[in-house]
């Protein structure tokens, strides 16, 4: 019988646990041994107690004869001792919780069937649930603990508590398995793999973080700067509502990264995993320019209802980071001979014009120039009897531009040389600043005589205007 709720008890099996025996009394008093066998693997722990009914036979009928039914006689008890374990992390207080350099993780492990009075100890081990094999730490510690204790009662728990820095788990979750003895024998286990209630799960996650419009590690200031960071997870509970935090942390100083008006760059995504492993792409609004020039480093927050149960926060992870590219500086290189110049025709002043449409689909024209005077020739003239000089756009958003000269009198196109990042294209050169900070390119003009004219003619330019009646 059990004893806890006063019905007939059953093993493991599900069977009635029943005995009978027949024996011929030799006197008045004697004794007469019942054989009770039964599966107790899978049977409810606690104390179970043993009733008995005597029948006499006579020519062929059975008649009760006697009993013994009483819950409370300890010399008809028999205990089944079993343990059930509960593994939770003592931060989080569920079975998720994140790898870092110190855990501590709480086996609840709950019994029944014990002897008040005796000594028990139980053994506990965490185990690679993927392996099976014992973990040991990145510290060199194997995960093994033991307790010894007295119950009270038949009934009961113990806390055991693994002390643990996990920051070199392979796996997503490691398991509790808890051996209770007794004397040196062994009484009970639990050692079951699959067994949820002993799982301590660490979720995984990798990231991979991208420009939305680049599709690579940069944005750019003149251009939308979102990140689109690709989340991949193993170990999560799947069918739960889960926050991912994200933000950006600068890489020089390891603060999170704010916008212009001072507000943290942070984006909160509620999201409700379909299975234990996948993947989940996040985009991150990113605004500023005072951002230029930086680099910046995704993190990553899990959270299930208040507790963090994984994160990825590797300020040196080169998936996770982020360059902000400034505006580009584009140059053109104009280029003559130093003899073309002469003092009696004036300085003569190129005009370039760069034209084009950014990332964003803007259209945008620049003009620049150059002066050669007098000293500038005499003091840059090379070894080839040519002299050059820079014209610099400054500030131009990424993007595809156009770089030409506008004519100028006196001097005619000769050759465009010496591309950089620039595609020539006749006259003309194509400066590619989507992907590159830079580009560059040399055009060089030669005088033109003007026929019958000096530098000292004088032209006269007539209009003939009509009168409107």
């Amino acid at each position: 019988m059990n004893k806890s709720t006063g019905e007939a008890a059953v093993d493991g099996d599900g069977k009635p646990i029943t005995a009978s025996g027949v024996f011929t009394a030799g006197s008045a008093t004697g004794t007469a041994t019942v054989t009770f066998t039964f599966n107790t693997n899978g049977m409810a722990g606690g104390a179970y107690v043993a009733f008995e009914e005597v029948y006499e036979t006579t020519g062929g009928k059975e008649t009760l004869w006697g009993t013994h039914m009483d819950l409370n006689d300890e010399a008809q008890t028999v205990y089944v001792p079993t343990i059930s374990t509960n593994l939770i992390d003592e931060d989080s207080q569920t079975n998720y919780t994140y790898i870092r350099d110190n855990v501590k993780a709480h086996d609840l492990v709950t019994y029944e069937g014990l002897i008040a009075g005796k000594t028990y100890k139980l053994t506990g081990t965490l185990v690679e649930k993927s392996t099976g094999k014992t973990f040991v730490d990145a510290n060199g510690k194997t995960a093994t603990i033991t307790q010894t204790f007295t119950p009270d009662s038949d009934s009961g728990s113990v806390d055991m508590v693994f002390d643990i820095n996990p920051s070199n788990l392979k796996t997503s979750a490691l398991v509790a398995f808890e051996t209770l003895s007794c004397n040196g024998e062994q009484v009970t286990i639990e050692n079951d793999l699959d067994n949820e209630q002993q799982t301590l799960h660490f979720p995984i996650l990798s990231t991979t973080a991208k420009g939305k419009v680049s599709g690579k590690n940069y944005v750019d200031i003149g251009g939308d700067m979102s990140i689109i960071d690709t989340i991949k997870y193993e170990g999560v509970q799947y069918g739960m509502t889960h926050t991912i935090k994200s933000y950006l942390v600068d890489k020089t100083t390891g603060k999170i990264v704010q916008d212009d008006n001072g507000n943290d760059i942070v984006k909160t995504t509620e999201w409700e995993p379909e299975a234990t492993q996948g993947s989940i792409d996040v985009e991150i609004p990113v605004t500023g320019k005072k951002l230029a020039g930086r680099t910046l480093v995704v993190f990553e927050e899990i959270y299930l209802g208040d507790a963090m149960i994984a994160c990825h926060k590797d300020i040196n992870d080169a998936n996770q980071t982020i360059k902000v590219k400034g505006y580009r500086d584009c140059t053109v290189i104009k280029r003559i001979k130093a003899d073309d110049y002469w003092k009696e025709h004036g300085d003569p002043t190129f005009i370039f014009k760069l034209t084009g449409t950014d990332t964003l689909g803007a259209a945008h024209t620049y003009y620049q120039s150059v002066t050669f005077t007098e000293n500038y020739v005499k003091a840059h003239t090379d070894s080839d009897g040519y002299v050059e000089m820079k014209a610099v756009f400054g500030q131009v958003p990424a993007g595809e531009y156009t770089c030409s000269e506008e004519s100028v009198s006196r001097f005619e196109f000769e050759s465009l040389t010496k591309p950089v990042n620039a595609t020539i294209n006749g006259k003309t050169a194509v400066y590619h600043l989507t992907d590159n900070d830079t580009a560059c390119a040399t055009f060089t003009n030669k005088k033109y005589e003007e026929g019958d004219f000096g530098h000292d003619s004088v032209v006269v330019n007539h209009f003939n205007h009509k009168t409107q009646d």
